[in-house]
């Protein structure tokens, strides 16, 4: 999948706010990992390729917003399956 962007992430957040993406070692799924500080909150950004392929994208998504729901699983700030772009609390 491809990196994300300082742009993408003002885009999704709706924000004009300096941002500043910190690489993360390691992956999951192919995914793109980062740390991001946003309202004095920390948070993991990647971008996915899917569980299970870029068809899996929108049920990984939708798998992490009915986790969040339930309150299973960090806070979601953004999740997007047409883009693969998560933002979640960083715990």
């Amino acid at each position: 999948p491809p990196k994300v962007t300082v742009e993408e992430l003002k885009q999704a957040l709706k924000t004009n706010a300096p941002l500043t993406l910190k690489p993360l070692g390691g992956g999951f799924s192919g995914g793109h990992l980062y740390t991001l500080e946003y309202n004095n909150k920390q948070y993991i950004v990647r971008r996915t390729g899917g569980v299970y392929g870029p068809k899996g994208i929108a049920q990984e998504v939708a798998i992490l917003h009915e986790a969040n729901k339930a309150k299973i699983c960090p806070e979601i700030l953004y999740a997007n399956a047409e883009t693969g772009l998560i933002i979640m609390e960083k715990i």
